[in-house]
C-alpha cells in the first residue's frame, strides 16, 4: 500500500502536466483558427 501511495503522486503530477500541455496546445490551435477566420 505504501509503495502504491508513493507511486500515485508522481503519476498525478505527470497527468496534470500532460493536461496543462494539452490545454496550451488547444489554445494555440484556437488562436491560429481565429487568426485564419479574421483574415479576408
Amino acid at each position: 500500500m505504501q509503495v502504491a501511495a508513493e507511486l500515485d503522486m508522481p503519476i498525478q503530477t505527470i497527468v496534470t502536466i500532460a493536461r496543462q500541455k494539452e490545454k496550451i496546445l488547444q489554445r494555440s490551435d484556437d488562436s491560429k483558427k481565429s487568426l485564419k477566420i479574421e483574415k479576408p
